[in-house]
């Protein structure tokens, strides 16, 4: 059973990593699964456990600790998912009464890199199939600071030159995270006011949006998707103005466990909106919408295009440890 307090916090690294995920100084869900298990790496070098057990279960603990800082991060706890099993396989496998505590330290080690090496992968593997699916595109939209759909407008604007229009993504501004990266790799990039979006997506006579490209923090087991607060507006235009919606993210943002008919959407502090607000005022600050599976065209995953649809099935068929159940 893995621990719930907060006692990991004692410990610089985890509370360092635990504070910039909460604070998004670590922002986008790919890079809060990285920093979970980099971390992780990190304190599991500084710790000397005298059994096997307590190594598991604090390592296990301290993971779980770091990926639910926020909530609608599956791509960080369905990693402590794989650690449960890959850890629970090693044992069954290897006889666990001759296994010594140094053997069980390497192994712990070796499956917190397995993880990351399988985000890595995903990644380079969406990479290349959005290199060859946005290759004639001339004119692309993007919402937020996705570092995946990002890396394919990149590599893709090699093969013809782009426009990408990106938005501000109040009140954090994530855009302008993207449109720097963008500018840094000459491409032709244009930022407006989120409220812009609509008119932009649908009305060919400012520039002619070919598709837009979003990330997304979850994936909901219907085939929804959860992503940055404005993308349920965008997905809406672009259903109006007939241009496809590419949801560009590792498959292991699925959430299996995730009620759909109403998933917890974080409220972040009213002071992102208006830091000097009259005391009277109330503020709503969601940092995330769903977006309907009706307004997706696909997913765009390691697996290539997948509709909304059948996502689910084809996770769990890759990846079965998917299921395990993680008791808190």
């Amino acid at each position: 059973m893995l621990q719930s307090n907060m006692d990991y916090l004692s410990h610089p690294i985890i509370k360092q990593t635990y504070e910039d995920i909460k604070n998004i100084k670590i922002q986008g869900a790919t890079n809060v699964a990285i920093a979970t298990f980099e971390a992780v790496k990190k304190w599991l070098k500084q710790q000397n456990f005298s059994s096997i057990e307590n190594l598991y279960k604090h390592t296990a603990s301290s993971l779980w600790l770091l990926a639910t800082a926020r909530p609608n991060e599956p791509l960080a706890t369905n990693g402590v998912r794989f650690f449960v099993y890959r850890f629970e396989e090693f044992m069954a496998t290897s006889n666990g009464d001759d296994v010594t505590v140094g053997e069980a330290y390497s192994m712990v080690e070796k499956i917190l890199q397995e993880y990351l090496d399988i985000i890595a992968q995903s990644k380079r593997e969406i990479v290349r199939f959005g290199r060859a699916l946005f290759a004639p595109a001339q004119t692309l939209f993007t919402h937020c600071h996705s570092s995946t759909a990002e890396s394919v407008i990149i590599e893709s604007n090699k093969h013809l030159p782009k426009t990408v229009i990106v938005t501000e993504t109040r009140p954090l501004y994530q855009g302008r995270i993207t449109a720097k990266n963008l500018i840094k790799h000459k491409i032709n990039t244009i930022m407006i006011v989120d409220s812009a979006s609509a008119r932009f997506i649908t009305d060919d006579s400012f520039l002619p949006v070919e598709a837009v490209l979003i990330g997304a923090d979850e994936i909901l087991p219907n085939g929804d998707a959860i992503n940055k607060v404005g993308s349920y507006s965008i997905a809406l235009a672009a259903k109006e103005g007939k241009k496809p919606v590419y949801v560009i993210t590792p498959s292991l943002k699925l959430n299996l466990y995730a009620d759909t008919s109403g998933v917890k959407i974080e409220l972040r502090p009213p002071q992102e909106v208006w830091p000097d607000a009259p005391s009277e005022l109330k503020i709503i600050n969601p940092a995330f919408d769903p977006i309907p599976k009706e307004y997706i065209t696909a997913y765009l995953t390691e697996f290539g295009l997948i509709e909304p649809t059948k996502l689910s099935s084809i996770v769990k068929k890759h990846y079965p440890w998917i299921l395990i159940n993680i008791p808190t």
